[in-house]
């Protein structure tokens, strides 16, 4: 939960309480503030925390000031943060204090954080489920998921669909931090809601670190058991390509244009160069998520499956909405895709350059083609990539062993550890690894 309060936080929590000082303090337990310190002492000296905090103990000033706030009907809102018990806690403060408001910090602040329904915090917080229906984008990365999220945003109830599940989320699950999930999670739902339509975005790459590290499938099952689920997938065929949209967004920093500045930015990038070994680790992972995205689909029969070459490269918008919508079950209004029409396609002729010349480099180190614009699943699987990797680094192909290397770290999910260290690409890496200590002497 530590996480949130860094500069490096995307859902911004050290910014609600800042501009929220006036109104909102933080009550710690004296764990989680010693370590609040810690986290302090990280971040740029020209950015100390200003917000309130008071020390939760047996004695002191703090249950002094919360009598007297309670006598005076104080509207103030006290965010409780306990790492090793924060719903104990929580209870014990609104039992004793009926009429202040009480928030824990990660069942009702981080859901609200989430959400980005900061404002949530100071509004009274429903106790019961408030969606009816659930629209679930799941997608691999460079997709065109952020179009269709467009869509269902401006076709399903008006409901904001973003990309929930991130990076921030995965550390507070994974903390150690104890709080009530399944409050949790309905606070979240219910910040999310409009109208009663939920909607969000699943990428794959988070989904399946969530999927893989996370035990709590049965909280959220159970939390969502009366909702009405609709799920679209979208893919992307030709891998080459959705490599190289995410190579060149990573290296420009712009992953999305929906504005003429942006489009601006992105005439006036400069070139990139290549760097294979790069791009292929990415080719690989794209590939297991599209694996994992077919894995999911079971669990789905009936969902509305969509390919980015098919229904988002050069899109009817209308009639693409017009079969969202019918799946929804919502009926959309005339005039409605004003969102989705203010973004822009963000590839350029320097995606097709790049896209050639991995190609070629591909054919070079791997000897097959790579899966293109056909989407034939004619890609190297682990065991051709381990193979090829031995093979450069027998043949001291430094280039080609490098990239390779690269292309076998990506597909070795797919294999066993005993696999893989039994494999050639094992004892080529074992080798080498003796080589250079000879060189150095060690």
């Amino acid at each position: 939960m530590h996480s949130l309060f860094t500069e490096q936080s995307e859902l911004k929590l050290v910014d609600l309480l800042e501009n929220n000082k006036h109104r909102i303090t933080l009550l710690t337990s004296a764990a989680f503030l010693s370590k609040l310190h810690y986290v302090e002492r990280e971040r740029s000296a020209e950015k100390p925390y200003s917000f309130r905090v008071q020390l939760i103990s047996g004695y002191g000033a703090i249950f002094g000031n919360l009598t007297k706030a309670h006598e005076e009907g104080s509207d103030h809102t006290y965010v409780v943060a306990d790492s090793e018990d924060e719903p104990s806690r929580l209870e014990a403060f609104r039992e004793q204090y009926p009429r202040l408001n009480f928030r824990g910090l990660g069942a009702d602040v981080f859901p609200a954080l989430v959400a980005r329904a900061h404002d949530r915090v100071f509004k009274p917080i429903p106790t019961t489920l408030q969606a009816h229906t659930a629209t679930l984008v799941f997608a691999t990365p460079r997709s065109g998921s952020s179009l269709l999220a467009d869509i269902v945003q401006d076709v399903g109830g008006g409901q904001r669909v973003i990309e929930h599940l991130r990076k921030d989320v995965l550390n507070v699950l994974s903390s150690g931090y104890v709080f009530d999930l399944k409050t949790a999670l309905r606070n979240f739902i219910n910040f999310s809601t409009v109208d009663g339509y939920f909607g969000t975005k699943l990428i794959t790459a988070f989904l399946s670190q969530y999927l893989t590290n996370q035990r709590t499938l049965e909280s959220v099952a159970e939390v969502v058991r009366d909702v009405r689920v609709r799920a679209i997938f979208l893919d992307r065929e030709d891998r080459v390509a959705q490599t190289i949209s995410g190579y060149l967004a990573s290296r420009r920093g712009l992953w999305h244009v929906t504005s003429e500045a942006e489009q601006q930015r992105l005439q006036s990038a400069a070139k990139q160069r290549l760097d294979f070994g790069t791009a292929v680790a990415r080719y690989f992972e794209y590939e297991n998520e599209s694996g994992a995205l077919n894995a999911l689909k079971h669990l789905y029969p009936g969902a509305l499956e969509l390919s980015y070459e098919k229904d988002i490269i050069d899109p009817d918008l209308p009639a693409l909405a017009a079969r969202v919508a019918r799946y929804i079950g919502v009926e959309a209004p005339p005039g409605a895709l004003k969102t989705s029409e203010s973004r822009q396609r963000i590839a350029n002729d320097e995606n097709d350059r790049l896209a050639d010349a991995f190609t070629k480099r591909f054919r070079e180190v791997f000897g097959i083609e790579p899966v293109g614009p056909s989407g034939a699943s004619n890609t190297a699987t682990a065991a051709e990539a381990r193979d090829k990797f031995a093979e450069a680094a027998r043949t001291g192909r430094v280039a080609a062993a490098t990239a390779a290397r690269r292309a076998y770290r990506a597909a070795r999910k797919t294999d066993t550890v005993q696999q893989l260290a039994a494999g050639p690409a094992g004892k080529a890496v074992r080798a080498a690894k003796k080589a250079r200590a000879r060189r150095s002497g060690k």
